[in-house]
């Protein structure tokens, strides 16, 4: 493999990209993924939770539930769109993804979207569903889950002392119930448990990555997604807490950053057709950060009928609605805002050696007042040797990026 230097010597990237409303309705338009926000309720109490006591970018959870009427005004918006053009809605695959709080709290509100967008959806369109789950309830809804085929990403921190900041609201740790539930699945659903069921384990003071992948492949021969506590959104007065649950340093590089690594050193792997049509030159001009185009992955709408290019997207920032009216996306109040945050931040961007492989967005990862700076600025080069050590020491890591990192 080429020395890294020579490889972006020859690949030339200038972070000035802009947006048009043009490309958003046709991020829109090619949708592959409708995410609902099921709930607000959860019946943990995780002490790094994103919508916890430790953040304030959220926005406050009240507990509420989805206005399922709002969903089917949704699944309709996208569903006309595709009507509009044949091309667009022939053999076309479809996910619908439910997020919480805790969806499995709500499945009577689950199985009226599901029943609601299968009678809704083109013949010629195909639909998948996805959900994501502390696993805490998965027993009692195992047997629709699979009926259904749902695509399921658990969220386990690895063994009993790893999983100990996931507890109930008097305390109580939840690995046994948990693990318990997933013993279940494995053992009574053994072909849905291999191809549908994957794990996202959160890294922190605890655990740490080598002994999460070493707990989690022993136990169900799966490679779990390793995301950091959340870095982003704290609040002032607890900096002292986040500092006792958050690492203060990792030694490994994360899932993400090898995929980026692949794309942009092998120059054959996409992230979606887009990427892979609209690529003409080694001399790219690209978008600032991790940020893609809002609504390129997925249309997010919140409890309250808001709309977000993703779950993980701060409340400050507003993309689009869900009323009795109907759906209403803000293009022109998008392509203002966007195109006004890639200005500001595109020099810093282009100063940072790590710009290949960032995972910040800025309208998750940096509010307003952040733009000027960045947490994961750097001035040192990440040597290619780091990911082909990442490689070496796991062996199923490249087959699992292709076969499920993008599967939405």
């Amino acid at each position: 493999m080429n020395n890294v230097d020579e490889i972006l010597m020859r690949k030339t990237i200038n972070f000035n990209g802009r947006i048009s409303k043009e490309q958003i309705k046709r991020s829109i338009d090619n949708t592959y993924l409708i995410n609902f926000d099921v709930t607000e309720k959860c019946n943990l109490r995780c002490e790094y939770c994103g919508f916890g006591p430790l953040y304030s970018n959220k926005g406050e959870r009240e507990q509420r539930s989805l206005n399922v009427n709002y969903a089917y005004k949704l699944i309709d918006f996208v569903f006309e769109n595709f009507r509009k053009n044949e091309r667009l809605a022939k053999d076309r695959v479809v996910y619908i993804g439910f997020y919480g709080g805790e969806p499995l709290l709500c499945m009577d509100l689950i199985k009226k979207i599901v029943e609601y967008a299968e009678i809704s959806r083109d013949l010629s369109i195909s639909l998948r569903f996805a959900l994501t789950t502390n696993g805490t309830l998965l027993k009692k809804h195992a047997a629709y889950l699979v009926q259904n085929n749902f695509r399921l990403l658990l969220s386990l921190d690895g063994n009993k002392i790893h999983n100990s900041y996931r507890v109930y609201p008097n305390g109580k740790e939840s690995f046994d119930v948990v693990k318990s539930n997933i013993d279940f699945l494995q053992r009574n659903y053994t072909s849905y448990f291999k191809s549908q069921v994957h794990f996202n384990s959160v890294i922190h003071r605890r655990n740490d990555v080598s002994a999460v992948k070493e707990f989690i492949s022993i136990e169900y021969d799966k490679i779990p997604a390793t995301p950091s506590v959340s870095e982003t959104g704290v609040e002032e007065c607890m900096v002292n807490e986040f500092k006792n649950i958050c690492k203060e340093s990792r030694s490994d590089i994360s899932i993400n950053n090898v995929y980026k690594y692949i794309k942009q050193m092998d120059g054959v792997v996409y992230a979606n057709y887009s990427d892979l049509i609209f690529t003409k030159s080694q001399n790219e001009s690209r978008y600032p950060t991790a940020t893609c185009i809002p609504f390129s992955k997925k249309i997010h709408m919140s409890v309250d009928g808001l709309l977000f290019p993703c779950e993980k997207t701060s409340r400050n920032y507003k993309f689009g609605c869900v009323t009795e009216e109907g759906v209403q996306i803000f293009y022109e109040d998008i392509v203002k805002e966007v195109n006004k945050r890639y200005d500001e931040i595109q020099k810093l961007c282009n100063a940072c050696e790590q710009k290949l492989f960032c995972q910040l967005c800025i309208f998750s990862a940096l509010e307003p007042a952040e733009l000027t700076k960045c947490p994961n600025f750097s001035k040192e080069v990440i040597s290619e040797g780091v990911f082909l050590e990442k490689f070496r020491n796991d062996p199923k890591l490249y087959k699992y990026l292709i076969d499920e990192y993008y599967v939405f």
